[in-house]
């Protein structure tokens, strides 16, 4: 849409590169990982606000069970918080795709659309759900050593990403958060 290429997109790189001032080499300030949160999760939520809701709840969600596992010293804890984490993110999947048609709801979701009630979809919903999912597993494998409650919402909410993919692990773009080397 011009509304995203031609306003979204330049006021974006603008703020962010205000926000970055002058850093020191290798060091990416806080302030602006909050700003690509921020500024992802108005670009998702521009056509239906309720979007980001799932987004930031399954990111968050994962992000302390993250914590939970890089603590837990029993295997059985690790692989129980694992499993929690997959059948959330699943949950949450199959019962926004799939519950709806399945018990006939989508008609009735159809009929609020009509009267302004925003219905459908969120966009993304099956690639942040196995990102969020590939995070998860990286950490219970040791792959990630730390990354705090917002991690899994960070990755994820890489717009240029967002919006096109891949789903990478974590471990192949790690060095992007903890390196960074300036907008090329």
């Amino acid at each position: 849409e011009p509304i995203f290429l031609f306003y979204f997109v330049p006021i974006d790189l603008i703020v962010h590169r205000l926000l970055l001032g002058k850093t020191a080499s290798g060091y990416y300030p806080s302030r602006c990982r909050f700003f690509v949160v921020f500024s992802t999760l108005i670009f998702y939520g521009l056509h239906q606000s309720w979007w980001t809701l799932p987004f930031i709840v399954t990111g968050l969600i994962d992000g302390l069970l993250i914590l939970l596992i890089q603590r837990a010293q029993a295997v059985v804890w690790r692989r129980a918080l694992v499993t929690f984490s997959i059948g959330q993110n699943l949950f949450v999947l199959l019962s926004l795709k799939f519950f709806p048609t399945a018990t006939g709801l989508d008609d009735w979701l159809l009929n609020f659309s009509e009267l302004g009630v925003p219905a459908g979809l969120p966009a993304g919903i099956s690639f942040y759900t196995f990102e969020s999912i590939s995070f998860v597993i990286d950490a219970y494998r040791g792959k990630i050593k730390s990354c705090g409650l917002f991690g899994p919402v960070y990755v994820m909410a890489q717009f240029p990403r967002f919006v096109a993919g891949p789903i990478v692990r974590f471990d192949e773009i790690e060095s992007q958060f903890t390196n960074y080397q300036g907008m090329r």
